[in-house]
């Protein structure tokens, strides 16, 4: 808690650097760094941990933070998120966009449609990522709208109500 009420850079990395050092079988000292690490509301620690993640995105350490920062409950951890949806690796995607859905603002049905706006429509990726985040726009709207123009439309003639008003 102390090192976490610090805020800053320096003391995410701090934390991060012992989450690396801990070994195998040592798995509620790793988890609670972990805690310690996606506790940081402050957007100087939150773009480090949006680094750190995209910098080790193919290893499992990124998945673990991104699983333990469900729990932050500021509307900061959108730079983080936001940050996975646009680089981060498929699996980062899914759960970056599951984390999205609960927190309630404009910003976060931007990105989701920015996202989808952007990835492919063939495969079974793109169907389970549709999915998901058709999923996480309704726990934000209520909407049921299965089509990203119809999605568009909605929300353009929405926004200016906002989410938190809407449902």
């Amino acid at each position: 808690k102390e090192i976490v009420a610090f805020g800053g850079k320096k003391s995410l990395t701090f934390l991060l650097r012992v989450s690396m050092k801990i070994p195998t079988g040592k798995d509620k000292a790793y988890w609670l760094v972990m805690y310690g690490a996606t506790s940081f509301q402050d957007p100087p620690a939150l773009r480090a941990l949006l680094r750190f993640i995209l910098k080790k995105k193919k290893s499992g350490i990124a998945g673990d933070i991104l699983f333990s920062l469900a729990h932050n409950p500021s509307h900061e951890v959108l730079i983080v998120l936001k940050g996975v949806l646009q680089k981060g690796t498929y699996p980062l995607k899914l759960m970056a966009v599951d984390q999205i859905s609960t927190v309630k603002s404009n910003e976060s049905v931007e990105a989701l449609l920015g996202l989808w706006k952007k990835i492919k429509s063939k495969g079974k990726r793109f169907y389970t990522l549709k999915f998901r985040i058709v999923k996480a726009l309704h726990s934000l709207t209520g909407q049921d709208i299965l089509d990203y123009h119809k999605w568009k439309r909605w929300w353009s003639r929405h926004k200016k109500t906002g989410v938190k008003k809407i449902k």
